[in-house]
């Protein structure tokens, strides 16, 4: 019989690091989001006003599943309701349960999550149900008994890496292939191009340089592009905490396109088997021939390197261009029906919803 430990404090968490790191090892499809050290990182950043509450599902005395929730307080008219969602950084950052039994992890961590009388309200979301996920979250709260209800759907885009480079650019109409370039040849009256990707392996082989003169190049050029706001500066933060460790687990890459030895666009994201997530992609400004000459370089250099598949945090023009798929991702919801402050919510969501 599966059983269920809850942690509810960074220190908790750091007393199963290397499970959590086992686990996240065995799922698959699991992003770097889904680590022990990408959550560890979100609450010190983001961890204010919400309640971990991390559930380890054992059978026997083996975890074989980690369901990461956080508690959250929401006001609504009739007061507060609280509700339990994935910690979620971005639109298209992946979040559930790690391990070898997701399904029936995630139903026992259901069943003892709403078992207290603080906590009507459910909301995971990303689930990719025609994915990894395979219907396992909507089956697991359909089995704990809980009145499902879709209050998101989001339709992520992707580059589908699952052919050639020349088939991929040869899809392209002639006016975009046409316009690429014209991008490259504004660029190389400048001096010569020069493009590079660092994906370093990790402590596996021992590549572990942290390489912050590459990070401070990201740092720089994002500064350019966005307006200082506090919520870009706690992302900035987050990004930077966690940095060391996404090197130590080989998931960081950074891509870097220069003119003469002068950078002059780059990105920052996250890799694993054969998933980049690239969390930002710019150019520096006045410099508009740079942005679609990087996306151009970097995709050209995942075919070479044998990627599955490119997601975008930030969908640009230039980057749909490229697109050829999207990855689908619900928001599946319970609300108390004995709940007033609940239902309320639940009514809140459902009208921000698009018609």
């Amino acid at each position: 019989m599966l059983a269920v430990t809850e942690l509810s404090s960074i220190d908790d968490l750091a007393r199963i690091r290397m499970t959590w790191r086992r686990l996240w090892e065995q799922s698959l499809d699991a992003s770097f989001f889904q680590s022990w050290d990408w959550l560890r990182s979100y609450l010190r950043i983001f961890g204010e006003g919400q309640k971990l509450r991390a559930l380890v599902i054992s059978d026997g005395a083996t975890p074989v599943g980690i369901v990461p929730l956080l508690q959250q307080s929401v006001r609504t008219r009739l007061g507060v309701a609280g509700v339990l969602r994935y910690p979620a950084f971005a639109p298209g950052s992946t979040c559930g349960p790690i391990g070898v039994q997701t399904g029936q992890a995630l139903a026992r961590a259901i069943r003892h999550a709403l078992r207290g009388r603080d906590c009507k309200a459910m909301e995971l979301g990303r689930v990719d149900e025609s994915g990894v996920d395979g219907g396992r979250t909507r089956t697991a709260m359909t089995d704990c008994r809980l009145n499902v209800q879709e209050t998101e759907r989001l339709e992520q885009p992707v580059v589908l890496l699952d052919e050639s480079w020349d088939w991929c650019l040869a899809e392209r109409n002639v006016d975009f292939r046409a316009q690429l370039e014209s991008a490259e040849r504004d660029l190389s009256q400048y001096g010569p191009i020069s493009f590079f990707r660092w994906r370093p392996e990790g402590d596996l082989t021992g590549q572990t340089n942290r390489r912050w003169d590459l990070f401070e190049i990201f740092e720089q050029i994002r500064a350019a592009n966005d307006e200082p706001t506090r919520q870009r500066e706690a992302e900035m933060a987050l990004l930077k905490d966690v940095h060391p460790a996404a090197v130590d687990a080989g998931a960081v890459e950074i891509c870097l396109l220069s003119i003469a030895g002068r950078t002059i666009a780059c990105s920052y994201g996250y890799h694993r088997r054969g998933t980049v997530d690239q969390l930002y992609v710019a150019s520096v400004p006045q410099m508009d021939s740079a942005f679609p000459v990087l996306l151009a370089r970097m995709i050209r250099d995942s075919f070479t390197r044998q990627d599955r598949r490119m997601l975008f945090q930030r969908p640009t023009d230039h980057v749909l261009d490229w697109c050829n798929g999207t990855v689908s991702t619900v928001m599946l919801g319970h609300f108390d029906r004995l709940s007033p402050q609940a239902q309320l919510l639940r009514k809140q969501l459902t009208k921000q919803q698009p018609v």
